[in-house]
C-alpha cells in the first residue's frame, strides 16, 4: 500500500495485489475469533507455467456466526455473515518489455439477521395499532416496548474482470 496524493486531503491509497511471480509460491493463513465465532482463511497459491507465463489463485472465507450487536426480539446476536472470494491471476510477458496480467476476482458477501428496529407502538389497548403483521418471517416480540426485528438477507456478488498492459519502452513504462 502506497499514499498518493500530494493536495489530497486524507491522500490517496494505491492497494496491489500480488502478482504471479516466476517461481512457485505459496502464502495463506487461518484465525479465529472467539468471541463471535469468527473463522477467516486467506492463501494463495503461484504456479510458473514457462518461462514467460505464471498463474497465481488467491482466496478469502470469512464466516461470523455470532453477530456483532445482541437483539432482544429474537433473543440473540445479529447479523451474521459469510464472505469468501477468488482471484485467479495470468501474467504472459509477451515480449522483452511487454508484460499482460489478466485477472477475474469473484467476491460472495452475505449479511444475515439485523438488529432491533424501535417502533412507535401505542401502549394503550383501545387505540389500534398500526402495525399489523401476517408475515411468518417478521418475529414482533415486546411490542409494549416497541421491538420489531426480522431475518433480513443483504447480499453483494461482484465480479472482476482486468487486464493490464505495461510496455517498457524508452526508460518508462507505457501502461493500459
Amino acid at each position: 500500500v502506497v499514499a498518493f496524493g500530494n493536495s489530497a486531503t486524507a491522500r490517496a491509497l494505491n492497494v496491489r495485489t500480488r502478482r504471479p511471480g516466476d517461481r512457485f509460491a505459496f502464502n495463506g493463513s487461518v484465525a479465529y475469533e472467539t468471541y463471535n465465532n469468527e473463522t477467516q482463511l486467506q492463501g494463495g497459491l503461484t504456479l510458473p507455467l514457462a518461462d514467460w507465463a505464471s498463474f497465481r489463485v488467491a482466496g478469502l472465507y470469512q464466516n461470523l456466526d455470532r453477530g456483532r450487536l445482541y437483539n432482544p426480539a429474537i433473543g440473540r446476536r445479529d447479523p451474521s455473515s459469510e464472505i469468501w472470494a477468488v482471484r485467479p491471476t495470468l501474467r504472459l510477458e509477451a515480449a522483452p518489455g511487454l508484460t499482460a496480467i489478466l485477472k477475474f476476482e469473484y467476491d460472495h458477501i452475505r449479511d444475515y439477521g439485523n438488529t432491533i428496529q424501535p417502533i412507535g407502538q401505542p401502549l394503550n389497548p383501545a387505540v389500534p395499532r398500526f402495525l399489523e403483521v401476517d408475515d411468518p418471517d417478521i418475529r414482533i416480540t415486546n411490542t409494549d416496548k416497541g421491538l420489531v426485528s426480522s431475518p433480513e438477507l443483504s447480499g453483494i456478488t461482484a465480479r472482476l474482470y482486468q487486464l493490464d498492459v505495461n510496455y517498457e519502452v524508452l526508460g518508462g513504462t507505457f501502461s493500459s
